[in-house]
C-alpha cells in the first residue's frame, strides 16, 4: 500500500484466488497497530486497534471497504493486548487489559457498535495479566471462551462464561479470588480518517523438510 504510515491501520480484502479486491487504511492518529480482526454473517469486518498511551478502537467496513461506524474505549491498557470475538448474531465481544494490572475488561456491543454490557475480571491483588490470548463462541451460541495469560505464577487462564453477561460474583480460582462485575469504562464515537489504497501481492514458495 502506498504512503501507509504508522498511524494508519491497512486492511485488505482478497477473494478466494487471493486476488485483491480493496485496499484501505484507516487513521485514527498516533501510532497503532490492529490486534483483532472479525467478519460477520454480511461480510461486514470489524477491525480493533491498540494505541500507544491507553486508547482502542473498533471500526466497522461494509463489505466494499466502506466505514460504517467507530468507537473509541479509552484507557485499555497494554499495546496489542486486545482482541475481537462474534456470535451468530453479529454481537462482538471485546476483551482487553484493563486499568489494574490484575485487572481484564470484557464489552459487548452489538452490529450497530452499540454497548449491551461491559465486565471487569479481576484475579488477586498483584497478579500481572498479560492479554496475549483470545475469545471466542462455541457453536450452540450460548457461551463464550475468554484466554489470557498470568504473571505471577505463569498459569494461563480459560473462562467459560455466559453472553448475557450474568453470573457475576467472586469466584475461587487456583487459591485467587477471581471477581467477575459490572464495569463503567468510557466508550465514545471516534473520529477517523479514510484512505483508499493500492497493494501488490507477490508470490512465495514453502519447502516442508523432516524435522
Amino acid at each position: 500500500m502506498t504512503g501507509v504510515q504508522t498511524c494508519a491501520l491497512p486492511i485488505y480484502k482478497f477473494n478466494s484466488g487471493l486476488g485483491q479486491t480493496w485496499a484501505v487504511d484507516i487513521a485514527f492518529g498516533g501510532s497503532t497497530a490492529i490486534t483483532g480482526l472479525v467478519c460477520d454473517s454480511s461480510n461486514n469486518v470489524y477491525a480493533m486497534s491498540a494505541q500507544i498511551g491507553g486508547n482502542s478502537y473498533v471500526v466497522k467496513l461494509d463489505s466494499s471497504g466502506a466505514v460504517q461506524w467507530s468507537i473509541k474505549l479509552t484507557d485499555i491498557y497494554s499495546e496489542g493486548s486486545k482482541t475481537l470475538g462474534i456470535d451468530s448474531s453479529n454481537n462482538i465481544y471485546i476483551l482487553g487489559a484493563g486499568s489494574s494490572v490484575n485487572e481484564v475488561l470484557l464489552i459487548k456491543i452489538n452490529s450497530s457498535g452499540t454497548v449491551q454490557w461491559q465486565r471487569k475480571i479481576t484475579i488477586g491483588s498483584s497478579l500481572n495479566i498479560s492479554m496475549r490470548g483470545g475469545i471466542v463462541v462455541d457453536s450452540t451460541n450460548q457461551v463464550l471462551y475468554a484466554t489470557f495469560l498470568r504473571y505471577g505464577d505463569y498459569a494461563s487462564v480459560v473462562l467459560k462464561l455466559p453472553l448475557d453477561g450474568s453470573k457475576t460474583g467472586t469466584y475461587s480460582l487456583n487459591g485467587y479470588n477471581m471477581v467477575y462485575a459490572a464495569s463503567s469504562y468510557t466508550i465514545a464515537s471516534a473520529s477517523i480518517t479514510r484512505t483508499v489504497g493500492t497493494f501488490n501481492t507477490g508470490t512465495f514458495s514453502y519447502t516442508q523438510g523432516a524435522e
